[in-house]
């Protein structure tokens, strides 16, 4: 015992003289950094951009960066949430914060010592996080990858794509739970089978979907057990050559590959990211799912269709837009059938005395609201800059805090209709200040 403790002696001797090599240039004078509650890494300084805040036991990976103007930086990626954290190796402070980080995680201060002198832009990774393999690729053949996947659970239970999430978050295994972004996340408790290819982790980002439509983004992180582009090669070969997938229009360039596969209507496509001027080394490939598939029966409000009664309605200019997308907001329904008949296609305004609403449509969609609900109707117009700029009618509903989306069209699109939406639906009508298309 007290010959291993001479050796630990010794050994965080050498560390500290290593260390006090590494920063003996350090200037310390254009900002500081610190460790707050034992936990918290803080920098602040000149380089507000930079200014930061992390949990350090939540390091992902850690990189020494000098930028194009030779300044040197400690670039830390964290998780949970995902952040990208640059501290500055001037910063005040800075010499007892990479201590601390090095001695837990290990960080390789032969190379950071090596460069951080460079008088050269350059990247050099001094500590990655190690997954263990996540992923695996079954021998025998599965058909159904255009169809659905399959829940590990112990009766194994197969999910079409399109099952509405109303019926998913039923399933044994699955979770939908809230996240540290306001969202919820859904999870499954086993892995899940796509095709012959088995994942661990796979996930979805519920942003307050509609839950009469399926799921419409899942993903998932993929490392094989070298954590390097082995996970992309492997996963990209399997769906060509085993499943035979229609590739769609991908890239591959040495700062990233990416390959999407066409599934009927569903979009799957595997990215992996490497060390470049503007990005870091993942060490895993990225696999998404996107539905975009139609589900025009969830456009129908035949309940009001048939009651609807038109007293009086206003036609807008054509290049008006209903905004948003029927798949997330509940609200889109398809454009009435009687307002083609009354009008053909044109975008419009209409109320309907009868049954207390007003509705706003164009060439495909109608967003309908019942009339006393509707406080006040805003134009905002965004004028060209870098941007050409665009025109948005807006509404406030009682109750609600924030102004919701209604018509999108060219700048001051609707400028010429104020006064007669105005008089239309009886709501104040109020120019908001306008802002530039930067």
């Amino acid at each position: 015992m007290r010959f291993e403790s001479a050796i630990i002696i010794a050994f965080k001797k050498r560390k500290m003289t290593f260390l006090k090599n590494i920063f003996r240039s350090a200037k310390n004078s254009n900002g500081e950094v610190k460790i707050i509650d034992g936990t918290t890494i803080k920098s602040t300084g000149e380089h507000w951009v930079y200014n930061c805040e992390f949990d350090l036991n939540k390091v992902e990976y850690a990189y020494l960066v000098i930028n194009a103007r030779l300044e040197s930086y400690l670039f830390v990626m964290t998780a949970n949430p995902s952040r990208k954290n640059h501290i500055a190796t001037t910063y005040k402070g800075f010499q007892d914060v990479y201590r601390r980080l090095s001695e837990k995680y290990g960080f390789a201060d032969d190379l950071f010592e090596k460069y951080v002198d460079a008088k050269a832009p350059l990247k050099v990774c001094i500590w990655r996080k190690k997954y263990k393999q996540n992923y695996s690729i079954l021998k025998e053949t599965h058909s159904a990858i255009t169809e659905g996947f399959e829940i590990q659970s112990p009766e194994k239970e197969f999910i079409a794509w399109d099952l509405p999430l109303e019926e998913l978050r039923t399933k044994n295994g699955v979770q939908i739970k809230p996240n540290a972004f306001g969202s919820k996340t859904l999870d499954f408790d086993y892995p899940v089978r796509i095709g012959s290819v088995i994942l661990e982790n796979m996930q979805a980002i519920i942003h307050k979907n509609r839950e009469d439509i399926p799921v419409l983004h899942f993903h998932t992180k993929c490392y094989a057990a070298t954590n390097t582009d082995q996970s992309y090669w492997e996963l990209k070969n399997y769906f060509i050559e085993a499943v035979g997938l229609q590739l769609g229009r991908g890239w591959d360039r040495d700062d990233q590959k990416n390959t999407p596969f066409e599934l009927r209507g569903m979009n799957l496509s595997i990215c992996y990211t490497y060390d470049s001027e503007y990005g870091f080394e993942a060490g895993y490939t990225s696999l998404i799912i996107e539905n975009n598939r139609d589900y025009p029966a969830v456009l129908v409000d035949e309940m009001y269709e048939q009651k609807m009664a038109i007293s009086d309605y206003q036609v807008l200019q054509n290049g008006i837009y209903i905004a948003g997308n029927y798949k997330k907001e509940a609200q889109i329904k398809r454009r009435p059938p009687k307002l083609t008949e009354l009008c053909g296609e044109k975008p419009l305004i209409w109320r309907d005395d009868n049954n207390q609403k007003i509705g706003f449509a164009n060439g495909r969609f109608a967003k309908i609201y019942e009339a006393d609900k509707i406080e006040k109707i805003y134009i905002q117009n965004t004028l060209p800059a870098r941007g050409a700029g665009r025109a948005d009618l807006e509404i406030l509903l009682q109750g609600e805090e924030h102004r919701r989306s209604i018509f999108s069209a060219f700048c001051r699109g609707f400028d010429d209709y104020a006064e007669k939406i105005e008089t239309l639906t009886g709501k104040q009508v109020e120019f908001l200040p306008e802002i530039l298309d930067c």
